[in-house]
């Protein structure tokens, strides 16, 4: 039996994950989403991010397509097998990925993204 922190009910402080290899992107994200009340983790690869989402629930993840130790997209099957409704979001630079909405990504950001565009897609994710 796995035991899950539940986040907040009230979404005054959404849980993401950033699962990125890049310190500076990482860095960047977590600096523009805990000024707007997110409480952020990081995880650098596949592996770990798997290992966060198995101790805990979040309310969405912010996924780099380029990950040190897998394909992100072959992350997906294993995200929504430990939590089906987790909004997963890909951060690419090349461009829309039918491949990733079809194996269930929430949605596609294209780098180098406007802060109030991820800000707008993340509350969509969350429902707020």
């Amino acid at each position: 039996m796995r035991h899950f922190t539940r986040p907040s009910n009230d979404l005054s402080h959404p849980s993401v994950l950033i699962v990125n290899p890049d310190p500076d992107m990482c860095l960047g994200l977590t600096d523009g989403l805990t000024t707007n009340g997110y409480h952020v983790e990081v995880a650098q690869d596949g592996k770990t991010c798997l290992q966060r989402i198995h101790e805990r629930v979040f309310n969405a993840v912010l996924l780099s397509e380029h990950l040190p130790d897998q394909d992100a997209l072959s992350l997906l099957e294993p995200i929504h097998s430990s939590q089906a409704t987790l909004p997963v979001i890909l951060l690419t630079v090349s461009g829309p990925s039918p491949s990733a909405l079809q194996r269930g990504a929430f949605a596609v950001l294209l780098l180098p993204y406007e802060r109030d565009e991820l800000l707008h897609i993340l509350q969509k994710a969350i429902g707020q």
